[in-house]
């Protein structure tokens, strides 16, 4: 199978190598960066396997997310989530379900986040390799932080919190455990204890695991 009259691979491999780099550029914050690569591969998804379009269309949905666009996210949810529910993929599905709890946060709606991410963290235990595992557990852990923190419960914040750090610890996932870092430095904030705020804020900026909690 050729490579299109652009110089583009086969419509298959476009679609399948978009999908992984959505991760990367949702990761770094370069939405507008992949714009015009989602759009291309989304008019060729109906030629990939019907995993690579369902991964396709959890990372357009994550990258409309950063964009603001909620409608396009939701229709993006509807024709992945249920490819995968289908495939039934341990780690592909709670992927999709991660993301989708971080959207339901961002729209208010923590109940159904915490179903969502609920969800995840079963799925979590029968994913194959301990380091996709502890990322998509904490990832789960430190979304419910955001949950409860949204719904005004900061201890439980602060607990799922702390346990998405220990869950990450070990791994080399920095950039999660400082993300899950400056989320705990605003919960201690918002909960009035501004020295522990400050520590967490530095600590994020260490290139080391933080392990003091």
């Amino acid at each position: 199978m050729s490579a299109d009259p652009e110089g583009f691979p086969p419509a298959a491999d476009f679609v399948a190598l978009v999908a992984a780099l959505c991760c990367y550029w949702c990761a770094v914050s370069r939405a507008l960066e992949a714009q015009p690569w989602m759009r291309r591969a989304l008019g060729k998804r109906d030629a990939a396997p019907r995993q690579d379009r369902a991964r396709l269309m959890i990372g357009c949905a994550e990258l409309l997310l950063l964009s603001g666009d909620d409608a396009r996210a939701e229709e993006a949810f509807a024709e992945g989530l249920p490819i995968l529910r289908e495939i039934g993929d341990a780690f592909d599905l709670a992927n999709g379900l991660l993301v989708q709890g971080a959207f339901l946060n961002y729209q208010g709606n923590f109940a159904a986040a915490e179903s969502s991410l609920n969800d995840v963290l079963v799925l979590a235990e029968a994913i194959d390799g301990a380091v996709l595992r502890a990322a998509i557990t904490g990832a789960a852990l430190a979304n419910l932080s955001d949950s409860a923190r949204g719904r005004g419960d900061l201890a439980l914040a602060t607990a799922h919190g702390e346990a998405a750090l220990r869950c990450h610890a070990g791994w080399n996932l920095d950039l999660a455990e400082i993300r899950v870092l400056m989320d705990l430095a605003g919960i201690a904030k918002d909960q009035g204890d501004y020295r522990l705020a400050v520590e967490r804020y530095l600590a994020g900026l260490e290139p080391v695991s933080y392990t003091h909690l």
